[in-house]
């Protein structure tokens, strides 16, 4: 009850200022302006995080600030402001890059990895609406590879090896690895939307695709009928229309590499209706799936 919880923020608001609750505070303005955004109040939602930004910078809430610079760039993308939100994100990638800079701790790199998901997502969509995928898709495995390279070189078990830093690809040596009837496929889905990235040794395709709830439901539905268990077929076609539509664009393709996201990693891809086919055969019939982790 999207109603009440925006009376409740705004009673709380009120009672909770000064220093001693700055965290808090933060916290309920935070939740507040994701209401309004629920709500369709982008501007007004933007006025609120600004503020907060600005506070939280003060006081150096790592999880706080990261969440609250991601909704902010999200509020300018939803309102069609796609430089306002570039900007944003810009400014809290550097901030993450500090903080891998100036840590010792594998804990807190992988904090970070978490944190570095939602902002590369959002980064990509808005980059996306800009004309630049290859940056938004190359932005996303570079700053991976660091993360990893990162908790490397801290976990106790590496501290006497010599860790190598690892050649940053571009998009071109990217495609010139695969051969011609191979395809990468990555996906980044973050909470309200996602994309994908269709990459093969002379094309480069961005499809977006919805977010991590919407998807969690469908594929709940699906899982069932891709497994055999349901006879029925309807929400899986849905799911293949949603992640494989680009698909009919390589007719030439027999093997994918799938890099995915969750919740992905629960789907049999292989399983899925292949768009390129009229008689609805699946993936499997016609290519071999390959699971990796990485480009590299």
């Amino acid at each position: 009850d999207l109603t009440r919880a925006g009376q409740h923020i705004d009673h709380a608001v009120k009672y909770i200022k000064g220093p001693p609750f700055q965290r808090l505070s933060s916290q309920i303005h935070i939740t507040r302006a994701e209401f309004l955004m629920a709500t369709d109040s982008d501007a007004e939602a933007v006025e609120i995080l600004q503020k907060e930004v600005k506070t939280l910078e003060k006081i150096w809430n790592t999880r706080l600030l990261n969440k609250a610079n991601n909704l902010l760039a999200r509020a300018h993308y939803l309102g069609g402001n796609y430089h306002a939100a570039q900007q944003v994100i810009d400014k809290e990638l550097k901030n993450i890059n500090f903080y891998l800079q100036n840590t010792a701790n594998t804990k807190i790199a992988g904090h970070l990895q978490g944190l570095l998901k939602e902002t590369l997502n959002i980064q990509a969509l808005i980059l996306h609406e800009l004309g630049r995928s290859e940056q938004g898709f190359l932005t996303r495995e570079r700053l991976e590879d660091d993360i990893i390279e990162l908790k490397a070189e801290i976990d106790f078990s590496y501290q006497r090896a010599q860790v190598s830093k690892s050649h940053q690809l571009s998009l071109k040596e990217i495609q010139q690895q695969l051969n011609a009837e191979t395809l990468l496929l990555v996906y980044s889905i973050g909470e309200t939307d996602g994309i994908s990235w269709w990459i093969s040794r002379d094309r480069f395709i961005t499809h977006k695709v919805p977010g991590e709830k919407p998807l969690k439901k469908l594929i709940s539905l699906s899982r069932d009928e891709l497994t055999g268990r349901d006879r029925g077929y309807q929400h899986s076609k849905q799911l293949s229309q949603i992640l494989t539509k680009p698909l009919a664009e390589f007719s030439d393709i027999k093997t994918i590499q799938l890099i995915t996201d969750e919740p992905l990693n629960l789907v049999p891809f292989s399983s899925l209706q292949d768009g390129r086919k009229n008689n609805a055969l699946p993936i499997a019939a016609s290519s071999s799936v390959q699971r990796v982790r990485s480009i590299q």
